[in-house]
């Protein structure tokens, strides 16, 4: 039986939009029921999504660093689920206008529902914690680990999940450091067959 995950709307940075308390463990309270769209489906980039999803800051590399997708095997989940998590939690107050421009850098990855959402813009300017980052021309790093639980749903050949931790990092000028980040994130990845690349088509956070 195919078991699918719900979307969030937000990742982590995305939510110092709506909050100032950005260390919590708990998810946010806004999640919304994942597409029923079938991964075959959902699991084909379309170009003119991809092409909308520029991020709305400005073109350039983070300071925290920029995956190449050129390095990324798709064929690989853990990859493409490092690649995506990676990519969502390092962000640039110098290139980027809110949060959520990281997590459009993430499109070479994402199913084009999934990246739909992330082009949702969110209220309120970037929230408190993305405000005192760009006060302190910010940035941020961030290192995985596995979160994998006991239990979690084997692989199959159209669908997989992963569950990375996410120990982030804020960091300004003048050795400004702001209060890090502790997030899990449980990624879906779908494709239409065996032979296709791996997409994230859902993430919920806790």
């Amino acid at each position: 039986m195919s078991i699918r995950p719900l979307f969030l709307l937000l990742t982590p940075l995305a939510a110092l939009a709506l909050t100032a308390c950005s260390s919590t463990d708990e998810p946010p309270a806004e999640e919304t029921s994942a597409s029923e769209v079938s991964p075959t489906a959902t699991a084909t980039p379309d170009p003119s999504n991809t092409q909308s999803a520029a991020p709305t800051g400005a073109s350039g590399d983070p300071r925290g660093g920029l995956i190449d997708p050129a390095t990324v095997d798709t064929s690989d989940a853990d990859q493409v689920a490092d690649a995506v998590v990676t990519t969502m939690e390092t962000a640039d107050t110098r290139i980027d206008v809110t949060p959520m421009d990281a997590s459009r850098r993430a499109k070479p990855w994402l199913t084009p529902q999934y990246l739909e959402t992330i082009l949702q813009p969110i209220p309120g300017g970037g929230g408190a914690g993305w405000i005192e980052l760009d006060a302190n021309d910010g940035y941020t790093t961030t290192t995985l680990s596995d979160a994998t639980e006991m239990g979690q749903p084997e692989d199959t050949d159209t669908e997989a999940f992963r569950a990375r931790a996410a120990a982030t990092e804020r960091l300004g000028a003048d050795g400004w450091t702001g209060e890090s980040t502790q997030s899990v994130y449980y990624v879906f990845l779908v494709r239409d067959s065996a032979e296709d690349p791996w997409l994230v088509d859902g993430i919920q956070i806790g």
